[in-house]
């Protein structure tokens, strides 16, 4: 089931947010930094004289703003002659508008505010697809008048060939290239510099790590199944002790035998095949995801992937139980797997490796989990067992049981704590976020009135009505550096202003960026920040603060207003400082000033996000119940293996006298103390998969850090709610006995 809901959700992160538009078809991008559109011709010439054969397509590109409805929108130039596959191959218009788009001044209008037929700059909308994004496309002639920068290109965008493998392994697994940090083969050319598309266009990252962490929470929970099975297993192989010895004296090879557990592996590894994807498809179905988004070929791909994963490990975990040789102290095997799980620690705390790398701490501090805190754990009780001896004699044969149970239970013991402290890295992680976000909105978020595509409001007139005490206004645009754009905020950088990201000084000279803009252009506290403009206007300025901006891919920069010329840049958001009880009259005086502003207030924006956050976060803690579920049912497979041979030992005990109360008690008290133990381990690996999560995933993943808190509660329920019910899961074989009996 899990591998089958992440592959969904990975399939439509990837094609939702990272595939959406022109920009996604291309690979490179080679910026033109004296926008000298000659530059291109002289590069299509290179390409065709086959000096950079890999290439099967480029595009002239120029980008800028224009105000429309009171907003700033981006607009986007290209020229489809130049490569069909720039409007044909995105599918974003076909037929008759392709042809207008050629011939006449026309736009393609994306964005959920646009109609066909309207006019921006002289241009007319001829097709319109709805988005949360807004974006204007346009031939590269149309938007160089538009923008009045004719003979201007900004870059080229290049197309490279398809790589097999490249998307056979995106389709596979998606994000598993982004996770490992993979970019397009590099590219060498006398007098250009060809990038990356990654730094230019960051939002196919962004989705594809989305959709890596997803899969990884999907493999948790195969991961946990693999260990439930062999144990089943392992168990199964056990109880039919007997059985086999019949079978070998009738004549029946060990190898005849071992087929028929196999068979019965997959068998049973089909019917949970069946089971899961009946569950995934209610699991969407609750999380409202089951709708006309999902494509049906990556639900019937994920499904064939998870057979085929449940059925590998299912078979694996038979075939390694039904061995007859198996160590009883597999010392060398312990050492070997301790070298190879420092090993993979050491290897994974590298930065280059990526998301991937960071997964693979994780990984490791299970192994040492299970290899160092389980086995002491077990040998430390087993060997102390003996000289502690309570003085009830009830007390004493818990004791006894427990220490051999779970010296007996370990692999089963190892599974559930795994899959508890996943649980609690996963809710310490979030709870840690969720105070990190609440205080960046408390911090960003003052009381007021916010307002966007607010270019037409008349500043003088609304800054003099009585219920205004003060506005403030926000002027946009984009800048350009040899590593990608960078979206550009100037305002009034005094002390309420800087405060709002996290520093307490006033800026007269110099710029706020947030962290991905720092990590993205190597840049830090202290280092000049150069911000080239259109029209050759540049800005040099120094940082003097990074701050965080969760939920962004873009980067960004704040500089005083005073750096800029305000003529030339969009004034289109606002900010109104407003008494709450005159909030409602303001707003609906600005909407009879300009119908096209959009109004909200500080609550309004801090309840929407914080109802997106918990939103977002409502599938990773479903992955992981499903794996503590697992892990649970594992228990339960073990205690129940172990009952028939405690069968003599509860008749033993009524025999002498023992009441059955006392015999309920007893299991009680063993299984309690078994759960509570294991959880009890959990704790410090759930508290090391958390600060991994905080520390290497996010800002590996998404660019952006995450102070690390313990919550109590996110560390105490998941602990007591796994403890409960491994304590039930232990408990129930013991009735299901005595009712048999």
């Amino acid at each position: 089931m899990g591998v089958i809901v992440v592959h969904v959700l990975g399939d439509q992160a990837v094609r939702e947010i990272g595939t959406v538009g022109i920009q996604s078809n291309y690979q490179y991008v080679v910026p033109i930094y004296n926008y000298d559109e000659g530059k291109y011709f002289r590069l299509r010439q290179a390409w065709r004289s086959g000096e950079i054969p890999r290439i099967k397509g480029m595009v002239p590109v120029i980008q800028g703003t224009v105000a429309s409805k009171g907003a700033l929108v981006p607009i986007l130039g290209i020229d489809p002659l130049a490569d069909p596959q720039a409007i044909s191959g995105s599918g974003l218009v076909t037929g008759a508008p392709e042809i207008e788009l050629l011939t006449q001044d026309s736009l393609i209008a994306i964005g959920n505010n646009w109609e066909v037929g309207v006019e921006v700059k002289g241009a007319r909308i001829i097709a319109h697809l709805p988005s949360q994004s807004e974006l204007l496309i346009a031939d590269i002639a149309t938007v160089q008048r538009i923008l009045n920068r004719p003979g201007e290109i900004d870059a080229i965008w290049m197309r490279r060939a398809p790589i097999a493998h490249s998307s056979l392994i995106d389709r596979i697994w998606p994000g598993l290239l982004t996770g490992w940090s993979y970019r397009s083969p590099r590219l060498k050319l006398d007098g250009f510099d060809i990038q990356d598309m990654t730094y230019w266009n960051p939002t196919h990252s962004f989705a594809g790590s989305i959709a890596f962490n997803l899969s990884l929470l999907g493999l948790l929970a195969v991961l946990v199944s693999a260990l439930i099975s062999y144990e089943s297993c392992a168990s199964n192989v056990v109880r039919r002790s007997k059985e086999r010895e019949r079978l070998e004296a009738f004549g029946v090879t060990p190898s005849e035998i071992r087929i028929v557990y196999v068979a019965e592996a997959l068998l049973l590894s089909i019917a949970g095949s069946l089971i899961g994807v009946l569950a995934s498809v209610v699991l969407l179905g609750q999380l409202d995801l089951l709708d006309e988004n999902v494509n049906s070929g990556a639900f019937a791909f994920g499904t064939g992937k998870a057979a085929v994963i449940g059925a590998i490990s299912f078979l694996a975990a038979a075939s390694l139980a039904t061995l007859q040789k198996r160590p009883r102290r597999p010392t060398m095997a312990l050492i070997v797997f301790a070298l190879a799980a420092s090993s993979l620690l050491l290897s994974g705390s590298n930065s280059r490796t990526g998301v991937a790398g960071a997964f693979i701490v994780i990984l490791a501090l299970c192994i040492l989990h299970v290899l160092l805190v389980i086995f002491t754990l077990s040998t430390w009780i087993r060997r102390v067992s003996p000289h502690i001896k309570p003085r009830r004699l009830q007390l004493r044969m818990v004791w006894r049981q427990v220490a051999q149970q779970l010296d007996s239970y370990r692999l089963p013991i190892s599974t559930y704590s795994i899959a508890i402290a996943a649980a609690v890295g996963i809710g310490i992680m979030v709870s840690a976020f969720r105070i990190n976000f609440e205080d960046l909105l408390d911090q960003r978020l003052r009381p007021g009135l916010y307002l966007s595509n607010a270019a037409e409001i008349d500043v003088a007139q609304v800054s003099a009505w009585d219920e205004v005490s003060e506005i403030r206004e926000y002027y946009r645009s984009t800048a350009r550096r040899s590593t990608g754009p960078i979206n550009v905020t100037a305002a009034t950088l005094d002390e309420w202003e800087t405060s709002r990201y996290g520093y307490d000084e006033e800026v007269l000279e110099g710029a706020l960026i947030n962290q991905q803009l720092a990590i993205r252009h190597r840049v830090s506290v202290g280092s000049n920040l150069l911000l080239s403009f259109d029209r050759g206007q540049h800005i040099l300025v120094p940082v003097v603060h990074i701050f965080n901006s969760y939920g962004s891919s873009q980067s960004q920069a704040i500089i005083p207003i005073y750096s800029i010329d305000t003529n030339k840049w969009i004034r289109d958001r606002l900010t109104l400082t407003v008494p709450q009880q005159h909030m409602a009259d303001v707003s609906e005086r600005l909407l009879r000033t300009s119908p096209s502003v959009s109004i909200q207030d500080a609550t309004e924006i801090r309840t929407a996000a914080l109802r997106v956050f918990d939103q977002t976060f409502v599938l990773t803690s479903s992955i992981s119940f499903v794996a503590v579920l697992v892990a649970v049912v594992g228990v339960f497979t073990a205690a129940l293996a172990t009952q028939g041979d405690r069968t003599r030992e509860y008749r033993l005990l009524r025999t002498v006298g023992i009441p059955e109360k006392s015999i309920a008690l007893s299991a009680l008290l063993q299984s309690g103390a078994l759960g509570g133990l294991a959880s009890l381990a959990a704790a410090p690996l759930g508290i090391g998969i958390a600060w991994c999560l905080c520390s290497l995933v996010n800002p590996r993943a998404f660019n952006w850090t995450i102070d690390f808190h313990i919550v109590p509660v996110a560390l105490l329920l998941p602990l007591c709610l796994g403890a409960c019910a491994a304590t039930l899961a232990s408990l129930a074989p013991f009735f299901m006995r005595r009712k048999l009996e």
